[in-house]
């Protein structure tokens, strides 16, 4: 008895030519190369975003290390190069609302502008959190600082916060130095 082969049968279209077999095979490979490009390129992409996610944790742990002993200008440095690692760290200083943070920024330009007794600012500041029903904790503590000590955490307080702010801050100081210097000095210490 012969073996008979249906194979040929199956296709709708009657039997396949060598032909139509190889164009066949042809668009199998087209379509696994098409599979293998896109599953490449979703590697690519979760790498990407695994560097990304590495790069941010990176940033983080530098931002927190600058916070605990870092100086205002190191971390209003960091802030412009990292603003969105910024806004985590004060979102995680759980203010109440963005006034809040406002009048954080205020209170630290009224004490490093110098019009202002430090004290008088940190006990204004304290009373208007108390009555927004914050927490004055962390000012209570502040108000123990000595006068320098309280400029210097106003300082940090302002890079934090609005590190443009800071940076203008401190291009003001640098001026108002240069001013308190005679110009014939100011022209020498140029090289003129």
């Amino acid at each position: 008895m012969a073996i008979l082969n249906y194979s040929g049968g199956l296709n709708a279209a009657g039997p396949q030519t060598t032909a139509q077999r190889t164009l066949g095979t042809a668009g199998m490979m087209q379509g696994l190369q098409a599979n293998q490009q896109a599953m490449q390129q979703q590697a690519e992409q979760q790498q990407a975003q695994e560097a990304q996610l590495q790069k941010q944790n990176q940033a983080r742990a530098e931002g927190a290390e600058l916070l605990k002993n870092g100086t205002p200008d190191e971390i209003a440095e960091f802030g412009m190069l990292n603003p969105i690692v910024m806004k985590d760290f004060i979102a995680n200083a759980q203010f109440k609302d963005q006034q809040a943070i406002g009048s954080r920024v205020q209170y630290a330009q009224n004490i490093l502008s110098g019009n202002i007794d430090p004290r008088k600012a940190i006990e204004a500041r304290v009373r208007e959190v108390e009555l927004a029903g914050g927490d004055a904790s962390g000012l209570r503590r502040t108000m123990e600082l000595g006068d320098e000590d309280i400029i210097k955490a106003a300082e940090k307080d302002l890079a934090v916060i609005s590190p443009k702010a800071f940076s203008a801050y401190r291009k003001a100081c640098k001026a108002k130095r240069l001013q308190k210097i005679p110009k014939a000095k100011r022209n020498r210490s140029r090289g003129r």
